[in-house]
């Protein structure tokens, strides 16, 4: 749920997030994740330790998984797991 999110965006010091790559909180990125280029991630975003977006990518109200990956593409109302893949949830 969105209401137990900061409303910020906050970001572990060991990611790496390209120049480009913008955020709309609240979004959370945990350890070791890797943002590339021209991704736009949020509102309602959190990122395991150790997942990737990849360039372009655009992804809301969704969480990764620690380990998953998001190629590019727009994900939306998802948890995105690194054994089973992309699976939607709720619409409410």
């Amino acid at each position: 749920h969105l209401d137990l999110m900061p409303k910020e965006v906050q970001i572990d010091p060991t990611a790496v997030i390209a120049p480009t790559a913008k955020f709309h909180g609240p979004c959370v990125v945990e350890a070791g994740c890797v943002v590339e280029a021209a991704a736009d991630l949020g509102p309602g975003v959190y990122l395991g330790a150790g997942s990737r977006v990849g360039p372009g990518a655009r992804i809301r109200r969704t969480a990764l998984l620690p380990g998953a990956i998001v190629e590019g593409g727009a994900v939306d109302r998802a948890i995105v797991d690194p054994n089973h893949g992309i699976v939607p949830v709720g619409s409410s």
